[in-house]
């Protein structure tokens, strides 16, 4: 039997979630982020500025809205912190590759200046794994 390892109150690992945006007309991811809380995040895309110029992503969502459609949410992964940034930017490359036609501006890994990487060792990256596959058995990918 597995034993279930329980993480102390002060050394909760905290999960990101790696999402994106499809759009329901052709079905293709048009947007990949990250984020912490979900729901907040999504409206967050669904609300529009009205002081500045728009962005291509908001510009993309506008013509959604007034079309009477949202964009779906699709969850890609659930990932602990410190690794977001680079599951984030494996999903972008994996969409890419697939052939989606990614036409809107991407923040994130392509643009942010490089960080310093943490080393782990394979064991802590196991343990790690094991924890983050149990607490997203939840949120599977489904893409």
């Amino acid at each position: 039997m597995e034993e279930l390892h329980v993480w102390p109150q002060s050394a909760s690992p905290i999960f990101f979630r790696i999402y994106g945006l499809k759009d329901p007309r052709d079905g293709l991811i048009k947007y990949v982020g990250r984020t912490r809380k979900m729901g907040e995040r999504y409206r967050g895309h669904l609300s529009l500025p009205r002081k500045r110029k728009m962005t291509a992503k908001e510009e993309w969502v506008k013509g959604l809205l007034s079309a009477g459609l949202r964009p779906d949410l699709v969850i890609l992964e659930c990932v602990p912190q410190g690794w977001e940034s680079s599951a984030e930017g494996r999903w972008i490359r994996n969409i890419k590759a697939k052939g989606h036609v990614f036409n809107v501006l991407q923040t994130g890994p392509e643009r942010a200046p490089r960080r310093r990487r943490h080393t782990i060792s394979p064991r802590q990256k196991a343990r790690l794994a094991a924890e983050y596959n149990r607490a997203c058995d939840n949120f599977p990918g489904m893409y």
